[in-house]
């Protein structure tokens, strides 16, 4: 089980819940403690003088994590449950956990809508919204853009819709705010054009995508790290923002005055 950690504090990712939690102070302890995270390579006690093994420096990826152009890496921790923070040969990783859900559902809804895909969810309940005239009518000669990010739309009166489906991934209790934030979109652009399709999958994406600040489990971690490198373009989120920071290894050894 992860100890639990002050959310603006490292919260390691490691199965030695006794070594992290020793207390800080005993600073003679952890100079000789056995550093036994998993995967960190090291197998001599902190302080000992006896140099790690040259082949340490290798990282392992256990469990097949890869991103273009950092090669294997490892995840060992996250920090204000919202940057995951990853190890590789080339230094250290961090990543915008909302930023790269976003990029990986922004891709997935994308290849369903070219593939004809199904990419909504039916709902048991209709939701019902109150509309002005105007967005009513607007919904009416314009449902297939709505269609095509995952609304199922019915028109119920001259004020009124109920939405039957949603986008795959949105929240119920998202849904609605989603369609507002969707026809004033509609609304600045003045027109319906391509962007104004590709800012809509976007703001889906947002939507559904974790939050910053929500807390994700090593599986969840890892799985979200595997769908990201599995996107076309994993290293931007749909609307621009990075979604991973590399600090390569001469940057740490630049900063902390080795070289």
């Amino acid at each position: 089980a992860v100890p639990s950690f002050n959310r603006h504090r490292l919260r390691p990712i490691t199965n030695d819940e006794e070594f992290v939690k020793q207390p800080i102070s005993n600073l003679q302890g952890l100079l000789e403690a056995e550093a036994t995270a998993p995967g960190l390579g090291i197998s001599k006690p902190i302080g000992s003088g006896i140099p790690a093994n040259k082949e340490t420096k290798t990282v392992e990826a256990p469990d097949g994590l890869h991103l273009p152009g950092s090669g294997p890496m490892l995840i060992i921790g996250v920090i204000d449950e919202t940057y995951i923070l990853a190890s590789s040969e080339r230094g250290l990783i961090v990543v915008d956990q909302h930023a790269a859900h976003e990029r990986v559902l922004f891709e997935r809804i994308l290849k369903a809508k070219e593939e004809g895909i199904e990419g909504t969810q039916g709902l048991l309940i209709p939701i019902t919204i109150e509309l002005s005239r105007i967005e009513t009518l607007f919904i009416e000669k314009n449902v297939h853009i709505f269609e095509a990010v995952g609304f199922d739309i019915q028109v119920f009166s001259e004020n009124t819709i109920m939405l039957n489906s949603i986008p795959a991934g949105v929240l119920q209790n998202n849904a609605g705010g989603f369609l507002r934030d969707l026809l004033t979109s509609f609304a600045e652009n003045g027109e319906i054009t391509r962007k104004v399709n590709y800012d809509a999958i976007a703001m889906a994406a947002c939507k559904a995508a974790v939050k910053a600040h929500d807390k994700l489990t090593m599986g969840e971690a890892k799985s979200l790290m595997k769908q990201m490198a599995e996107c076309d373009l994993p290293f931007s989120c749909p609307h621009g923002r990075p979604t991973i920071i590399n600090i390569g290894i001469k940057e740490l050894e630049k900063r902390f005055g080795r070289k």
